[in-house]
């Protein structure tokens, strides 16, 4: 169970990690001359095949985004921010600096354990009384070596791959794109507005209405972060969203509480103030930051950066996107010029809906 439940938690390293571990239970049970040696060996064969083919493929994928990243450049160059240029120094140094703590652990790991040993060399079982815990230590140390070899080639691999490419900023399409969508990854749901108080907005009722129709939970609700917004709030509600200019609405656009719950974040396509963009990427080897243009063009990865994190397929119980309802439309506003991929279909007793440009893969799809 311990096996099952580390190799669930480390998945996605597994493809280097499995051909270590099934090597070392193959080298001990050849050790031991088992009967089960040649099973663990073929084992060992069969992940390192896996893993050697797995590393081909990012070795190609890495020329592939190098031959795009060559093929797409201009002239056109771009500024960072010193938060950005720090994310990158600190991502230069990170993974070797995670392998060496690993190194050191593994390192006090194997001499405990060659000390245990030596001093229950010549020791009859009944001396010993129990299983030496040199085992677990020994269990621990092969654990801490493995992530420690794993960091080091993921920080040799993220250098070649960074040399490789060079750096650039890339316009990511969400749909189809590498990457997980940038709209999972905002911090407030479409449909809901923020309960911080010390951003309290005046007439806004939609904390207070929460708390009068479920008064058991008034403390929850009035503690957390983000609410339901109310259609009926002066502030929040269907008519303040209806009763927007087209351009109010699209300077407003990037706000959760515009937007019904079922409809999707509203995509950037990485051209102006606000946009967001993904600093950096080569491929799997490094994924890159994201970040976003500020007011003076410079490419920033904000205070808590995060690393951009690879797509790798759809769940098998995730739900299809919902399209937008096809009745009680007032409006459709185009937000291409602020910014974004698609447009707003504004409705007469829902909220905004954002609908996103049609990919190539949506026009191949809808002619089959």
């Amino acid at each position: 169970m311990a096996t099952a439940m580390f190799g669930w938690f480390f998945a996605r390293y597994m493809v280097f990690l499995a051909p270590l571990f099934l090597g070392y239970a193959a080298t001990l049970h050849t050790l031991d001359s088992s009967a089960e040696a040649p099973f663990w060996w073929l084992g060992a064969l069969t992940a390192l095949a896996w893993g050697l083919y797995d590393l081909g493929s990012l070795v190609h994928q890495t020329k592939q985004v190098g031959n795009l990243a060559q093929a797409l450049s201009g002239s056109k160059t771009v500024a960072l921010t010193e938060d950005s240029r720090d994310d990158l120094r600190f991502s230069a140094f990170v993974d070797v600096a995670l392998a060496a703590v690993w190194f050191g652990l593994a390192a006090a790991g194997w001499w405990w354990t060659f000390k245990v040993f030596a001093d229950e060399k010549g020791a009859t079982a009944a001396q010993i009384e129990e299983t030496s815990y040199a085992d677990f230590i020994a269990a621990a140390s092969v654990i801490a070596t493995a992530f420690g070899l794993l960091l080091l080639l993921r920080a040799v691999t993220g250098w070649w791959a960074r040399s490789t490419v060079g750096l650039h900023v890339w316009r990511i399409p969400l749909l189809q794109g590498p990457l997980v969508d940038f709209g999972s990854l905002q911090g407030v749901p479409t449909g809901w507005v923020s309960n911080d108080p010390k951003h309290a907005v005046a007439r806004c009722i939609c904390t207070a209405e929460l708390v009068q129709m479920y008064p058991h939970d008034a403390e929850e609700i009035r503690e957390s972060l983000d609410v339901v917004a109310s259609p009926h709030c002066p502030i929040h509600g269907i008519d303040a969203i209806n009763s927007m200019s087209p351009t109010e609405f699209t300077h407003a656009a990037d706000q959760a509480w515009l937007w019904a719950a079922e409809s999707p974040w509203p995509s950037r396509n990485g051209q102006g103030s606000g946009s967001t963009v993904v600093l950096g990427f080569t491929g799997a080897a490094f994924t890159g930051y994201y970040a976003s243009i500020d007011k003076d063009g410079r490419v920033d990865t904000g205070e808590d950066s995060d690393r951009a994190e690879e797509f790798i397929g759809q769940q098998l119980d995730e739900p299809e996107a919902l399209s937008a309802p096809p009745l009680g439309g007032i409006d459709k506003i185009d937000l291409h010029g602020s910014g974004f991929s698609g447009f707003a279909v504004r409705y007469k007793h829902s909220r905004a809906w954002f609908v996103a440009d049609e990919t190539p893969a949506d026009s191949d799809q809808s002619t089959d």
